[in-house]
């Protein structure tokens, strides 16, 4: 499927394909490259007759053309704050129904002796909080009964300026030219609509005008100096959407570029390539579902 949308003066087209499928279904899970190669990690699944829930500890890197194991999680865990830059996969937080953890793990190898390495840990539980790497700190946000902003420089994790509306789940934040934006999220059953932007040097929030979209359970990308790429949306009437949005960041506004292959939600965004991303894996209803297909988004001028 192609679409296009003009922004600023230019006409971009957005074509939509199948990616190789995952070895079974997930969702809530963390995702990200790796020394170039897309690697996932734990999530939640369903047993095939929808009875059994089950939270998971595989990763899967994508080598030789198929998802192959990697090493695993110490634990199973879904609903993970993650990010990935050169220096690897971060994942944060998470949990595995019985209760919400504060480790923070990174895998920074693809090869056969590779391993998750253990960080410092979170000064607090985190559930389904955000998460971004920006000039080299990993960022924290929000999450469940949370409205927190952690960062950690490489050594230590400091409190930063909380979010604002109080606390926040599922929410997209995305590393931006010199800042963090954060869209939408969650708050018991109220669902925001609005966008944030953090200067870090400030430690400051600022609530932005001219965006007015609901929802949550989304990943964010930024996708050139001008431009954020949304998809994976819970609106407000609770209905999962296969929507593919782009923001055109001076002014906010917003425009429907395409849909995904399906319909889903609490999935990662992996950038393979010049302007090609996987949506990988999610959940495309509520009634336990997952899905192992991937819709690749690949963007033209």
């Amino acid at each position: 499927m192609i679409a296009a949308v003009v922004l600023l003066g230019q006409v971009l087209s957005a074509l939509v394909s199948e990616g190789p499928a995952l070895p079974y279904g997930i969702a809530a899970h963390a995702g990200g490259v790796v020394r170039g190669v897309p690697v996932v990690a734990g999530g939640s699944s369903w047993s095939a007759d929808k009875t059994k829930k089950q939270w998971r500890r595989e990763t899967f890197w994508f080598v030789e053309g198929k998802w192959k194991p990697g090493p695993p999680l110490p634990t199973p865990r879904s609903d993970l704050a993650y990010a990935s830059d050169h220096t690897g996969l971060y994942v944060a937080g998470g949990t595995d129904v019985q209760a919400a953890t504060r480790e923070v793990l990174r895998l920074s190898d693809v090869g056969p002796e590779a391993s998750w390495q253990k960080l410092p840990d979170l000064p607090a539980v985190v559930e389904s909080a955000a998460g971004a790497i920006l000039d080299g700190h990993l960022y924290v946000a929000g999450g469940q009964k949370s409205n927190r902003l952690w960062a950690f420089d490489g050594s230590q994790w400091q409190r930063r300026a909380p979010l604002p509306g109080g606390e926040r789940a599922y929410a997209a934040l995305v590393a931006h030219g010199d800042a963090l934006y954060l869209f939408g999220g969650l708050q018991g059953t109220n669902v925001f609509s609005d966008a944030h932007r953090y200067d870090p040097k400030q430690d400051q929030w600022q609530r932005l005008t001219g965006f007015n979209l609901p929802g949550f359970g989304w990943s964010a990308v930024s996708v050139d100096d001008a431009h954020v790429m949304l998809a994976g949306r819970i609106d407000q009437k609770n209905q999962i959407t296969d929507d593919i949005w782009l923001l055109n960041m001076p002014d906010l506004s917003v425009a429907a570029i395409g849909k995904l292959r399906v319909q889903s939600c609490c999935l990662p965004a992996v950038n393979i390539g010049a302007n090609t991303w996987w949506f990988i894996g999610g959940e495309p209803n509520v009634q336990r579902s997952r899905t192992p297909r991937i819709s690749v988004v690949q963007l033209e001028r």
